[in-house]
């Protein structure tokens, strides 16, 4: 029987690529549970079939490394080992949608968009799951991710290898206890202030999405600049740093009459 085996690391950046560039549940809401509880976002029908090709690969590899009897203790006896040889089911558990969200109108959506529009630098506030990028940009509903490197298998060596820039759809909805939700998988809305907004990702990782001239400790465009009044010179000093007092004024004297002579 032919191996179908694609050699690709489960971190791999072709691999992630790949994933990313499928609109989680196909742009559909997920929402949560009756009682709140996560829910498992699911690859979707290409993804799966590429997995189903790797895990079949994997299986191969096992067939022909169960000859050997350390092996096939080692695998039954170590979790981890044994889960070296699966590929993921799924992205993952993710929040979802409360039940009752409702989309915001695209009239209200734009209120928020347009705000939120340019270039953005990411700062997490927690460890948590996922990769980790340095950099967004928002252009009316689409958010693109990118910069930040993530760990993966290289020739039997970690290595870190630069993300590959994710394209998102922005998906406002607002729950029944009004909170704000940004995408279609349970992506919410913290708040917004001076030049920066916090989210608690899907993953239920909280980031900063900071404006470049808030991180550098800059004043915001609109911020009032201070004008000085040019008519107002500073006194002059002497080279002994002493001020020198203004010359005295004087006042023109009034003009003669000429005097006629006979």
């Amino acid at each position: 029987k032919t191996c179908h085996c694609q050699c690709h690391d489960i971190n791999s950046a072709p691999l992630i690529k790949r994933l990313m560039a499928n609109q989680f549940n196909n742009g559909e809401p997920l929402y949560q549970t009756e009682d709140g509880g996560k829910v498992a976002l699911e690859f979707s029908a290409e993804m799966q079939q590429s997995l189903e090709g790797m895990q079949n690969g994997l299986n191969c590899v096992k067939c022909i490394m169960f000859c050997n009897p350390c092996f096939c203790c080692l695998y039954n006896a170590s979790p981890q080992f044994k889960q070296a040889f699966e590929v993921p089911k799924n992205h993952g558990m993710v929040r979802g949608l409360p039940v009752g969200s409702v989309r915001l109108s695209e009239q209200e959506q734009s209120q928020f968009l347009s705000r939120w529009s340019g270039n953005w630098k990411i700062q997490p506030l927690q460890a948590g799951k996922g990769l980790e990028y340095t950099d967004a940009f928002i252009n009316g509903d689409t958010l693109i991710l990118s910069g930040g490197f993530h760990n993966a298998r290289r020739h039997k060596r970690t290595a870190a290898v630069a993300n590959t820039p994710q394209e998102q759809k922005l998906m406002l909805f607002r729950a029944p206890n009004g909170d704000l939700y940004v995408d279609n998988i349970g992506s919410k809305f913290i708040d917004e202030v001076d030049g920066q907004m916090t989210f608690d990702t899907a993953f239920e990782t909280r980031v900063l999405y900071q404006r470049e001239w808030k991180r550098m400790g800059l004043a915001g465009p609109g911020a009032p600049v201070a004008v000085s009044n040019i008519s107002e010179q500073p006194p002059a000093y002497a080279a002994s740093g002493t001020p020198i007092d203004p010359p005295p004024a004087y006042e023109a004297l009034p003009t003669q009459p000429k005097m006629s002579h006979c």
